[in-house]
């Protein structure tokens, strides 16, 4: 965000949350402001003051688990996914960030638990699909990956999903890697085929 606009969508902002300390609203599309500014401490700040106002406020203990999360404070981030999955438990980003959070600790097979509900509560989510892909790539299962990866890669492609277009390039780069290694010849690719893939694709993506 350009400087003045951020400057005066965040004077906006503050007023309204002067003028009404009690909106939560307010307070989170402050702290979303401090967010995309890489203010982590107002941003946490004022989602805490939007929580304590309302605690059913789901999108705000979202955006505060998730800056809990990219802050590496894992725990507590895991804390309010788990609130959410409490009142929702088909909430797809929470049960995507839990499996990430499973993942960064090394806990693959809990991370692919929460994976297959994300995909079990909606089997177009290209997001979960594509977590799911890394996960069994990391456990070795190179086959069920690429299959997984296959899927996410035609849910964007039919426009289902939004991705961008370095999302999409790190999932095709790799599927085309899944494609050489898998043992099973009914999925495997030329280096060739990968290749032509990966270009039409990123033609088409970028």
């Amino acid at each position: 965000m350009k400087n003045k606009e951020y400057n005066e969508s965040t004077s906006y902002w503050s007023r309204r949350v002067q003028d009404n300390p009690e909106n939560a609203i307010s307070h989170r599309y402050l702290a979303s402001l401090y967010g995309e500014s890489q203010e982590t401490l107002k941003e946490q700040k004022h989602l805490y003051i939007a929580l304590s106002i309302n605690p059913n406020d789901i999108a705000a203990r979202n955006d505060l688990a998730l800056s809990l999360f990219r802050q590496g404070n894992l725990k507590h981030a895991e804390k309010h996914f788990r609130v959410i999955l409490e009142s929702n438990g088909r909430h797809s980003l929470a049960l995507n960030n839990l499996a990430a959070i499973f993942a960064k600790r090394g806990d693959y097979p809990k991370a692919r638990k929460y994976c297959e509900r994300a995909i079990q509560a909606n089997p177009r989510d290209a997001l979960a699909h594509r977590n799911l892909s890394q996960i069994r790539d990391m456990e070795g299962n190179v086959t069920v990956a690429a299959e997984h990866n296959y899927i996410a890669i035609e849910i964007v492609e039919n426009n289902d999903q939004k991705c961008t277009s370095k999302q999409f390039s790190e999932a095709h780069r790799s599927l085309s890697r899944q494609l050489l290694s898998v043992k099973d010849d009914s999925y495997k690719m030329t280096p060739q085929q990968c290749y032509r893939r990966h270009i039409e694709l990123k033609s088409r993506y970028s």
